[in-house]
């Protein structure tokens, strides 16, 4: 292009002194070897601009005699390069199609093709650890270490490829010793994501813990899972402490020594709960019961299985605590809640056989269902009958058994068919001779 640029500029100045060189020609004395030649200047000029441009052309002739006979030989780096990048974008189609055989294959040659095969090795290595051929991974993995350069970026991605290598193969051990010095340098959701699997499968509940509000904040996990995640975490630290010892007094006396965190938090509560009430510890499981009514939020305690649990203790203490609890705080809740509180407390006072509370509390149940227009629960409406009848009350047992028929009732759609319009439809249906 530059050529082209002096060639062009040359002619225009030709062009603008061309008048004043035919005015006056000038003479130009060239002496070489004993012989003299002589010439005006103006020809000098021409023959030195045909010389110029021949030269020119003979210059392009072999340029284009070079490409021709030897290009194909010099440029083999950059045609075997161009190659590797097709294979690359081949087989990158092949992998979003979900086709990862094909794409391994594919990327596995053009990693023989490049000029720099460590990305290209990268890639087939992560494909084929999404593939789960930890055999492939393993050798593509060797061809990394080897091709990899001495710089901080090709280290980083290799060792994200050896960490990956060793979750695949669950060599877990390996991978939480190596977990750490990964994440010294790289702190990437894949990363993050690859030390939640760890964690888990490697039991380090407080690690785990530690990791999962970042996770929730960067939106890389689901408020689903991280909920899930926090219920295993909890689950094994109460699976550390029965292997300690596995009295419920000592389940309990442990909890009241965890972080305010911790026993502030409904999920922990409610596990430590599920363990209580599957040892039959009741009186443990009313204190930590009692302790969620008063001391945890309400909007927490909402949705999780404590009403669930609740319902499952069988009898109170002697001085009604969890009655009381209920009693002082249930009206802080939803109308829904409240509902479950009073047929706990129901189900309580019945079994302490207090007769009359529980009746009271039995008809503030039914009560707020109809107010709510809410089904009446099977174990709620016999519990009722129970109740009424030892209390002799032959007026509610009359009313309770209005609510069971219009309840029923409700559910129930008779045929309104006559029967003279069935013995038409009878007829009708009937096959024709």
């Amino acid at each position: 292009m530059f050529r082209v640029f002096v060639w062009c500029f040359i002619f225009l100045v030709l062009l603008a002194v061309a008048p004043l060189i035919s005015a006056n020609q000038g003479a130009a004395i060239i002496t070489y070897a004993g012989t003299t030649y002589k010439t005006s200047l103006f020809t000098l000029l021409i023959v030195f601009l045909l010389a110029l441009g021949a030269f020119e052309i003979l210059a392009f002739v072999l340029r284009v005699l070079y490409r021709i006979l030897f290009g194909w030989y010099v440029n083999r780096k950059e045609r075997r390069q161009a190659k590797a990048d097709r294979l690359v974008e081949k087989g990158m189609r092949q992998a979003l199609s979900g086709d990862y055989r094909k794409a391994q294959k594919t990327l596995s040659k053009s990693a023989t093709k490049a000029d720099l095969p460590f990305y290209n090795l990268a890639q087939t290595f992560e494909l084929a650890i999404k593939n789960r051929n930890v055999r492939l991974a393993k050798e593509l993995l060797a061809r990394c270490i080897e091709s990899a350069q001495d710089n901080a970026k090709d280290q980083e991605l290799l060792n994200v490829c050896k960490l990956k290598y060793f979750v695949a193969d669950q060599q877990w051990d390996k991978a939480s010793e190596f977990l750490a010095k990964v994440r010294e340098k790289t702190n990437s959701e894949e990363v993050n994501l690859i030390a939640r699997n760890i964690y888990i499968h490697t039991g380090q509940y407080g690690m785990l813990e530690d990791l999962l509000p970042y996770l929730e904040k960067q939106q890389y996990i689901l408020p689903e899972q991280a909920k899930a995640d926090y219920t295993w975490v909890y689950q094994g630290y109460i699976a550390k402490q029965l292997a300690r010892s596995d009295k419920a007094s000592d389940l309990a006396n442990w909890f009241d020594l965890q972080t305010r965190a911790h026993r502030s938090s409904v999920a922990f509560r409610n596990e430590v709960l599920k363990t209580l009430l599957e040892k039959h510890a009741y009186y443990e499981a009313i204190d930590i019961a009692a302790e969620t009514i008063s001391r945890c939020k309400v909007a927490e305690v909402e949705g999780t299985i404590f009403f669930d649990l609740l319902e499952q203790i069988q009898q109170d203490t002697l001085d009604n605590k969890l009655c009381r609890r209920i009693e002082k705080y249930y009206r802080l809740y939803s109308e829904a809640s409240q509902i479950r509180f009073m047929s706990v407390i129901a189900h309580l006072y019945y079994r302490r056989a207090d007769y009359t509370k529980a009746q009271t509390w039995v008809d503030q149940l039914l009560t707020a269902q109809e107010k709510q227009g809410a089904l009446h629960r099977p174990d709620d409406m016999l519990l009722a009958q129970v109740v009424y009848r030892k209390n002799n009350a032959e007026a509610k047992l009359v009313g309770l058994t209005d609510i069971i028929d219009n309840q029923y009732n409700n559910s129930y759609q008779p045929h309104t068919d006559t029967p003279e319009k069935l013995e038409d439809k009878e007829k009708d249906s009937a096959p024709q001779a």
